[in-house]
C-alpha cells in the first residue's frame, strides 16, 4: 500500500489499525507547518506585499533601510506561521488530539480572513454581512481540509508560493530599486566646478498639492481675508502667475523640480536615482539644512553633518508597526483607504502648542517635533543668524490630505465619510468633492501660517532682506466629481492640477512684481542658478526666468501624470480658468471666522441659533452620529476638536429623497450637509439605496471644555420658509 500523507487536521483521526505502521510524528508536524506557511502568504503576506511593494515612498519616509525591508519581509511571511506553529506544538501538552484540534482552528481562521479578503474585492458587502461571509469561508474550508486529502495535499504543494510572493516584492516591484544593489559610482554624487562667491542666504518651501486657485478669490487675487501671509509675501517678491507643475505625483514632482528635468522613469526618490539636484548643486559651497518628509534626494557628503534629524518614528519598528495598520485595513470589513503613502499613515507628531490665531506673526515655537504641521517648527529653529552660508530647504505635506487643520491650529478627528473618492478618483455624488474641497481651504491656512511664521524668523535673524526666499508647490489637486483624476491630468482639471503658486524673493526685493510667462517648474534650477551667479553643469530641461524677457516662445504646458508620457496642455485658456478663484465662490470670507464653514445651498443657517431659525415639532426621522461619546469629554485647549460630524440618516416617512443635515453645536448651526451615498471600496461606483450619509465641519469655537449638545435636523424648505424638523440622534 502507498505511503499517504497524514492528515493533521483531523482532530478526530482514528489510531492506526493493527498491523500498521504508527503515523510519523515528526513528518506529520512538519506538514503541518507547510501548511500554515502556504496560508499565511496567501492570507497576510501577498496582500500586504502587493499594497506596500507599490509604494517605495512608504519606506523611504519612515528611513527604513535595506536590512528593515527584508526583515519586514521575513515578518510577514515566515514569523506569523513560525509563531502559530510554535503554540500548535505547545498544545501537545495536552495531547495529539489537542494539537489536531487547534491546528484546524487556525486553518479555519486563516481561510475566513482570506474570505474576507477576497469578499470584500468582489462584493458590495460590508460590516457584519462581509464578517459573515468570511465566517462562513472558514468554516467551509476548514470542513473541506478536514474531509477531502486533495485540500490538503494541494495546500502543501502550495508551500512555495509565500517565497514567490517575497521574491516579486524584492525583485520586480517598484520597491525592488530600494532593495537592490545601487547602480553607478558614488563619483556621480559630486557635482564638479561649482562655487558660489555670493553669501546669499537660500531658503525654498515646497508645499505639497496646493493648486494656485485656492488662494484666489473670484477676482483673481489672493484672498488676504483668509491667507494674509501669501498676499503679504506677494506683495513683496515676484508671483510667476502662470507657473506650472510638471507631475502629479510628489514621487516624480519634487526630482523633477530641484532635477530641472521633466520625469522620465519610475523610480525612487532618492540621491542614487537622481544624482544631480539643486542640492547637490549648492552643496558645493552652501551648508545645507534639508528638510525632507518624502524624499531622500541630499547627498551624504554635503548633508550629513547638518541634515534635519530623521522622523522620531523611523527605521524597523515604525515600518513593522505601520505595516501592520495597512493590513488591518486591509482586513477591515468596512471601506478603507489602503494607500500606504497617503498622509494617514505618518507617525503621530508630539503634541504642539494651539498656533497663535493671528496667522503667523508669533514668534517661531521650539524645536523638536517630526512631522505635520510641528515638522517645519524644526526648520524654523535651523534659521539662525551666523550661519555660514547657507541653503534652507523644507518640502511639507501641507496642505496635502488628509484634511485635519482648522483655520486657527486645532485639529479635527479623522473623517469616514464624505471623502468623496478611492483610488485618487471621485465620484459621482457632488457634495464630497465639495465638503472635500472645504476642508483642503482650511487646512491651507496652515500652509499660510508657515508662510508668515518662516517670515518673521528670516526677519528676526537678519537674514530676510539679504535672502532668496523661494514658495512654491509640487502640483495641484484637482475636485471635479465624477473623475478618475486627483492628481493625473485631464483636459477637465489641467488648470487645478498644473497651475500651482510660485513666489521668488530676491535678495533687496521690496516691491511686489506680477509676471505671466510660461513658467514650468523644470525652470527652478536654471532660475536660481542664474540669480546666484552659477552655471547648472547637467543637461536641464528647463530654461531661466530670471531675465529681462521671456526665453519660451510658446504657451502650451507639458505635464507627466506617468513619467515618460509627455501630455501638452494649452496655457491661456487653463490659466484663465485657474484664476477664476475659489474662495468667495465657495465660502463667506467677509463673514469672518465663521464664513470659512458656510457654503452650500443653506449657506445663510450656519452661524444661526436653531431657535433663531425656528424648529417644528414634527419629527424628522432619526440619525446614527459616528463617535457619538467623544462629544461629552471636549477641551478646546488641548488643540484637537471633534469638528466634523458625521453620520447616517433614518428618515421618517414621505421625507423627500436628499434632505439637507442641519447640524448644531450648542444650539448653534455649525454646517449644512447635503444627504449623500458613500462609493464602494473596490471602485468609484455608488451602492444601490438612497442617499442617507451626511457630514459636516463645524466651527472649533462653537465646543466647550466637557460635554457638549450635538443636534440634528432636517431642513425643511416647504412654503417658502427654510424650517427645521429635529431628528433623534443616537451613536454609533
Amino acid at each position: 500500500m502507498a505511503d499517504v500523507p497524514a492528515d493533521p487536521g483531523i482532530a478526530t483521526a482514528a489510531p492506526a489499525a493493527a498491523g500498521e505502521a504508527p503515523r510519523p510524528a515528526g513528518r506529520e508536524r512538519l506538514w503541518a507547518f507547510l501548511e500554515l506557511f502556504a496560508l499565511v502568504g496567501f492570507a497576510i503576506a501577498q496582500p500586504l506585499l502587493d499594497v506596500l511593494g507599490k509604494a517605495p515612498d512608504f519606506f523611504l519616509f519612515r528611513r527604513a533601510s535595506r536590512a528593515d525591508i527584508l526583515l519586514l519581509v521575513l515578518a510577514v511571511t515566515v514569523l506569523p506561521a513560525v509563531c502559530l506553529w510554535l503554540v500548535e506544538l505547545a498544545a501537545l501538552a495536552g495531547g495529539e488530539r489537542l494539537r489536531r484540534a487547534l491546528h484546524l482552528l487556525m486553518v479555519g481562521g486563516l481561510l475566513a480572513a482570506l474570505s474576507l479578503e477576497v469578499g470584500k474585492k468582489l462584493t458590495p458587502l460590508r460590516g457584519v454581512r462581509l464578517l459573515a461571509l468570511a465566517a462562513l469561508g472558514g468554516l467551509a474550508g476548514g470542513l473541506l481540509y478536514a474531509k477531502w486529502p486533495a485540500v490538503r495535499l494541494w495546500l502543501r504543494y502550495l508551500a512555495p508560493a509565500p517565497v514567490v510572493f517575497a521574491l516579486i516584492f524584492l525583485l520586480v516591484s517598484p520597491v525592488s530599486k530600494l532593495v537592490l544593489p545601487e547602480s553607478g559610482s558614488s563619483a556621480n554624487l559630486n557635482v564638479p566646478g561649482v562655487r558660489i562667491a555670493a553669501h546669499t542666504p537660500v531658503v525654498m518651501i515646497l508645499l505639497d498639492e496646493l493648486p494656485v486657485t485656492s488662494l484666489l478669490d473670484s477676482k483673481g487675487r489672493i484672498d488676504r481675508r483668509l491667507y494674509p501671509n501669501f498676499a503679504n509675501l506677494a506683495g513683496h517678491s515676484t508671483w510667476f502667475r502662470n507657473a506650472t507643475a510638471v507631475s502629479g505625483l510628489t514621487q516624480w514632482a519634487v526630482p523633477a523640480t530641484l532635477e530641472g528635468r521633466f520625469p522620465a522613469k519610475d523610480v525612487p526618490p532618492t540621491i542614487s536615482q537622481y544624482p544631480d539636484t539643486l542640492l547637490t548643486l549648492l552643496g558645493k559651497s552652501y551648508q545645507v539644512k534639508p528638510f525632507e518628509i518624502v524624499t531622500q534626494l541630499c547627498p551624504p557628503h554635503s548633508c550629513a553633518a547638518t541634515a534635519a534629524p530623521a522622523p522620531a518614528d523611523a527605521g524597523l519598528e515604525p515600518t513593522l508597526r505601520d505595516s501592520a495598520r495597512v493590513y488591518k485595513r486591509i482586513v477591515w470589513p468596512q471601506d478603507t483607504d489602503e494607500n500606504p503613502t497617503g498622509a494617514w499613515l505618518n507617525p503621530a507628531p508630539a503634541a504642539a502648542p494651539a498656533p497663535a490665531a493671528s496667522g503667523g506673526s508669533s514668534a517661531a515655537r521650539p524645536g523638536g517635533y517630526r512631522n505635520l504641521p510641528g515638522y517645519y517648527y524644526s526648520f524654523l529653529d535651523s534659521i539662525r543668524a551666523g550661519d555660514a552660508p547657507s541653503f534652507y530647504f523644507l518640502h511639507i505635506l501641507l496642505p496635502h490630505q488628509p484634511w485635519h487643520y482648522l483655520p486657527d491650529g486645532r485639529k479635527y478627528q479623522e473623517v469616514q465619510r464624505g471623502e468623496g473618492g478611492r483610488n485618487n478618483g471621485w465620484t459621482s455624488e457632488p457634495y464630497p468633492p465639495l465638503l472635500t474641497r472645504q476642508r483642503h481651504l482650511l487646512q491651507t491656512a496652515e500652509a499660510d501660517r508657515l508662510i508668515g511664521q518662516v517670515i518673521a524668523r528670516l526677519k528676526s535673524q537678519g537674514l530676510y532682506d539679504k535672502s532668496l526666499l523661494v514658495v512654491t508647490a509640487d502640483h495641484g489637486m484637482s475636485f471635479i466629481p465624477n473623475t478618475f483624476a486627483r492628481r493625473r491630468a485631464v483636459p477637465a482639471n489641467a488648470d487645478q492640477v498644473l497651475w500651482v503658486p510660485l513666489f521668488i524673493k530676491r535678495p533687496g526685493q521690496t516691491a511686489a512684481q506680477a509676471n505671466d510667462r510660461n513658467w514650468e517648474h523644470v525652470d527652478l534650477v536654471p532660475t536660481i542658478a542664474d540669480l546666484l551667479g552659477i552655471r547648472v553643469p547637467w543637461r536641464v530641461d528647463g530654461v531661466s526666468q530670471a531675465g529681462a524677457t521671456d526665453p519660451r516662445t510658446g504657451s502650451d504646458k507639458v505635464f507627466y501624470s506617468i513619467p515618460g508620457v509627455r501630455q501638452v496642455f494649452p496655457g491661456p485658456p487653463n490659466q484663465a480658468k485657474a484664476f477664476k478663484g475659489i474662495t468667495d465662490r465657495l465660502l463667506r470670507p467677509d463673514h469672518g471666522y465663521v464664513g470659512w464653514f458656510q457654503f452650500g445651498r443653506y449657506a445663510d443657517l450656519v452661524g444661526e441659533r436653531t431657535g433663531q431659525v425656528g424648529v417644528e415639532a414634527a419629527s424628522g426621522g432619526g440619525a446614527t452620529v459616528d463617535g457619538l461619546d467623544q462629544y461629552q469629554q471636549v477641551d478646546p485647549g488641548s488643540g484637537k476638536v471633534p469638528a466634523a460630524v458625521t453620520g447616517v440618516l433614518q428618515p421618517a416617512p414621505g421625507v423627500p429623497q436628499r434632505p439637507a443635515v442641519a447640524i448644531a453645536v450648542n444650539g448653534v448651526i455649525g454646517a449644512v450637509s447635503e444627504t449623500f451615498r458613500e462609493r464602494l471600496s473596490n471602485g468609484n461606483s455608488l451602492p444601490e439605496g438612497p442617499p442617507v450619509n451626511f457630514a459636516g465641519i463645524t466651527p472649533d469655537t462653537l465646543f466647550g471644555k466637557g460635554a457638549n449638545r450635538i443636534e440634528l435636523f432636517l431642513v425643511d424648505p416647504s412654503g417658502g420658509r427654510v424650517r427645521l424638523r429635529p431628528l433623534t440622534v443616537s451613536g454609533g
